[in-house]
């Protein structure tokens, strides 16, 4: 399995391999609620501008598994994303605020690796963002993941208050800036909340 990618090995034992990311995509991709949440993800990069996607937590990383691009946008950046580390993304952050990664504390464990030039890597600083997380609803990234990146996620809750999956935007950090990406964090409230009516069934099998 770790020879296939499915699995791979770390001091701790065996972890998710990214191959096996790979067939979770290929996977989500084929579910009801990619068709449902594409228009919902359609709306908010008209209404925003930019890239519009759904992630999902898996373990201790992310899982992109769908975005759209608004249809003056021909570029479709980072459309290759299907996974981050969950220290240096919004939709990460969002997770682990809410309660969606399994064992935080193991994902937190040093060293974090840097992606670009504000990526945290103490875990004590991620853990210090998280109640703010929670309470404004949204959390952001900018020059995190990628040099030049920003974005924004809110959760998608089920009625018990479960995350279900998250909900961004995602675009140049020269076009998204903190103020802009607080005004995008709204129109993503919104659209989390359509699909957490319309997908919560599906997200909760």
């Amino acid at each position: 399995m770790a020879s296939r990618g499915l699995v791979r090995r770390d001091h701790e034992g065996y972890r998710l391999g990214p191959r096996l990311a790979r067939i979770a995509v290929d996977a989500l991709t084929d579910l009801d609620v990619v068709e449902i949440c594409r228009p919902v993800l359609r709306d908010l990069a008209t209404a925003s501008g930019e890239v519009a996607y759904m992630s999902l937590p898996l373990g201790r990383a992310v899982l992109y598994v769908e975005h759209v691009a608004p249809a003056r946008n021909s570029e479709e950046p980072w459309v290759w994303l299907r996974g981050s580390p969950l220290h240096c993304s919004s939709s990460g952050k969002v997770f682990a605020a809410y309660g969606a990664v399994p064992d935080l504390e193991a994902a937190l464990r040093p060293p974090l690796p840097r992606r670009a030039s504000r990526t945290i890597s103490d875990p004590d600083e991620f853990r210090a963002l998280l109640p703010k997380v929670k309470m404004q609803g949204y959390a952001t990234s900018v020059d995190e993941l990628e040099e030049g990146m920003a974005s924004v996620a809110v959760p998608v809750l089920a009625p018990d208050g479960a995350v279900l999956a998250a909900v961004g935007v995602a675009g140049p950090s020269e076009r998204l800036s903190l103020g802009r990406l607080t005004t995008v964090a709204v129109s993503a409230k919104r659209a989390a909340a359509v699909l957490a009516r319309r997908a919560t069934p599906v997200l909760s099998t």
